[in-house]
């Protein structure tokens, strides 16, 4: 996934200018990204412009989810987080014994 990133603000760290599409929710065959806010480029030469860097994330992400969703990220972008971050839940895991006893064909 591309993201572009400032040089270091610290000495130790750098901090990226675009939204961190990696940390993204899925549910089932959808993913629900941070929207990159990048360049608009006009790729059809119809007047339309697209934002170059959405369209590079939806054309990856659509090898393995049917639907993409963009959403407004910045605060958690701002805070150094991503969608992940508001997103993350208590999750009950599932009884089924030992992992190491579990006959991984039946997922």
């Amino acid at each position: 996934m591309l993201v572009i990133c400032t040089y270091p603000l610290f000495r130790s760290r750098a901090y990226a200018y675009t939204t961190d599409h990696i940390n993204a929710l899925v549910d089932r065959d959808t993913i629900i990204t941070g929207k990159a806010f990048g360049p608009k480029v006009d790729f059809d030469n119809n007047g339309t412009k697209t934002d170059l860097l959405q369209h590079y994330v939806t054309s990856a992400y659509q090898t393995a989810y049917s639907r993409v969703v963009f959403t407004d990220a910045r605060a958690y972008h701002n805070g150094i987080g991503s969608i992940h971050c508001a997103t993350n839940v208590w999750r009950d895991a599932p009884n089924v014994g030992m992992w190491w006893e579990i006959d991984p064909s039946a997922f």
